[in-house]
């Protein structure tokens, strides 16, 4: 239903705004009326007649809809305000604000701020800010801020925001969409870029040609370059990715990908536990994120932070859940990798058929609710071998 309303006023105001512009040119011999004060019902019941759409207003106060040629300082309407030209101060609008030109001050509409070129200062709608040039400002919508030239400052929408270059920040419940952006895109489920000279984040994707910056994303990243990707699944084209097997002290043999940047990668991986007799072993869900030291050519450091699910196959059982810091050294023989190291580990498990597989030794220990709940903070270790699929 929201769409559908946006597409109807948007083609209520490209309407509105093209007749008002036609009527504009042909009229600007017309265009030294001035009036301090216009009172209207609807065109053309005014108190400056049938020529109102030819007037500069002070102020206009129009009880359904007006129409001028430009506004000084205040403007408001029950339904619609349509300014030919150029507005400055104050728009308001029960329904939409229509403005042919340029606007300097404050527009706040029910449904649309509608603008032919450029904004400077603030826009309010419920539903959407249209303009057709530049903003410099803030736009604030219920649903999408659509701006055909640049922004600089903020878009904040519901639903979406566009822009061509994006100076500032964007913020959206859905998406961000810009060709070139130098500061943040925040959003719901995911941005859209092209250059990226900032930060995106998002709770799903992010996509750019260049990131010079950080990509942020609860599932995936993609770029042709992006040195500091942090999700889970990062497809960088002069990045890298590899697919290994791993091994760690609390006897979880694990298959992983991985996948990012230069420097910033993502961990994903399915894993098995032979150590968790009674319950006839567990499986294993690890997700993460890490970074490359590089020192030399066939010599690195990664070093990961990732969590592990494990669940017995046992019926009932429950899960148990480990965190840790891992420093790997790496070695690495044409697409081969050979990696191992020392880590931190906190883990937690209320199913007493898992603890046999916490460490004896530990740096802090508590059990919980009468005995039921483990937890402990220990020294451990991670090893394996991954080929890299592309570097």
């Amino acid at each position: 239903m929201k769409s559908k309303n946006l597409i109807l006023t948007t083609l209520l105001a490209a309407t509105t705004l093209a007749a008002t512009q036609t009527q504009t040119q042909a009229q600007t011999q017309n265009s030294d009326r001035h009036s301090n004060v216009q009172v209207s019902l609807f065109p053309p019941l005014s108190t400056n007649g049938r020529h109102s759409a030819d007037y500069t207003n002070d102020a206009s106060f129009n009880i359904i809809a007006g129409t001028s040629l430009d506004e000084r300082n205040v403007t408001l309407g029950g339904v619609a305000n349509i300014v030919g030209r150029d507005a400055k101060g104050f728009q308001g609008a029960g329904v939409i604000n229509v403005i042919g030109r340029d606007t300097d001050g404050f527009q706040a509409a029910g449904v649309a701020n509608v603008i032919g070129r450029e904004a400077e200062g603030f826009q309010s709608a419920g539903v959407a800010n249209v303009t057709g040039g530049d903003i410099d400002g803030l736009q604030t919508a219920g649903v999408v801020n659509a701006t055909g030239g640049d922004a600089e400052g903020m878009q904040a929408a519901g639903v979406a925001n566009k822009a061509r270059e994006m100076e500032g920040l964007q913020l959206a419940g859905v998406a961000n969409l810009a060709r070139e952006l130098d500061g943040f895109q925040i959003a719901g489920v995911g941005n859209v870029a092209r250059d990226v000279e900032g930060a995106q984040i998002a709770g799903v994707f992010n996509l750019a040609r260049r990131v010079d910056g950080v990509q942020i994303a609860g599932v995936f990243n993609v770029a042709d370059h992006s040195d500091y990707p942090i999700g889970l699944v990062n497809v960088i084209r002069d990045g890298e990715m590899s697919i290994g097997l791993g091994y760690n002290e609390i006897g979880t043999a694990s298959v992983n990908f991985r996948s990012g940047g230069r420097v910033m990668y993502g961990i994903v991986g399915v894993g098995y536990n032979h150590r968790v007799k009674e319950s006839r072993n567990a499986f294993g869900l690890t997700g993460g994120i890490g970074a490359h030291i590089a020192i030399a050519p066939w010599f690195r450091v990664n070093t990961e932070l990732s969590s592990e699910y494990l669940n017995p196959f046992k019926r009932g059982s429950g899960g148990t859940f480990k965190s840790g810091l891992a420093v790997l050294p790496a070695f690495r023989v044409g697409r081969i990798e050979l990696f191992g190291g020392p880590s931190i580990n906190y883990m937690k498990s209320s199913n007493l058929d898992m603890y046999s597989i916490f460490p004896s030794k530990s740096l802090w220990d508590r059990q919980l609710s009468g005995r039921t709940t483990l937890q402990q903070i220990y020294f451990g270790w991670q090893a394996g071998v991954q080929f890299l699929i592309k570097n």
